[in-house]
């Protein structure tokens, strides 16, 4: 590595990054829920909550939370790896624990998501008189999209792995 200096400095932002968005994740799963009226648009569920009481926000928000709270875990794990990056140490069992963590969740989350939009969508409609109970299960381009990602992201892991492991068989040989 001729200059690890611009590497070492991207690899300590994306770790500042990475730790405000896993504490941004379930901040903004309580501001949509509980300011709907204000930023409804960011949610992007296209549902309409606003008929819900004070019980049936607080449900929907539990519901979200615990995505926000998954992707949460995933991107501490990644902020992990780009601390070691930074350190000088990508392959070290700390990054490739971190990352694989990190793919993982990302994984999980695809039908972590198809369940919570579900159950929102039936809670939504549990309140709402017209039409009333209804079942939306949402499998599309977005959740194929997402476990193909997942897929990559944890097969990227195990090279990750791998890379550590021949690391490790390097350091015994010298």
């Amino acid at each position: 590595m001729m200059n690890p200096y611009p590497v070492s400095r991207m690899a300590h932002t994306l770790t500042i990054l990475a730790r405000m968005a896993a504490v941004a994740m379930p901040v903004i799963a309580a501001l949509i829920w509980f300011f709907w009226d204000d930023l409804a648009p960011l949610a992007g569920t296209g549902l309409d909550v606003t008929a819900l009481d004070t019980t049936g926000r607080l449900l929907g928000f539990l519901l979200s939370l615990v995505g926000a709270l998954i992707q949460s875990y995933g991107l501490l794990g990644l902020a992990k790896t780009f601390q070691e990056g930074a350190r000088g140490d990508a392959l070290s069992q700390t990054a490739v624990a971190g990352f694989r963590r990190f793919a993982w969740t990302v994984l999980l989350l695809v039908p972590v998501r198809a369940l919570t939009y579900t159950l929102t969508v039936l809670l939504v409609t549990m309140r709402d008189a017209i039409p009333g109970n209804q079942l939306a299960i949402k499998v599309g381009t977005p959740e194929l999209s997402g476990l193909f990602m997942g897929l990559i992201l944890v097969f990227l892991a195990h090279v990750f792995a791998e890379g550590h492991a021949a690391q490790e068989e390097n350091k015994a040989f010298l």
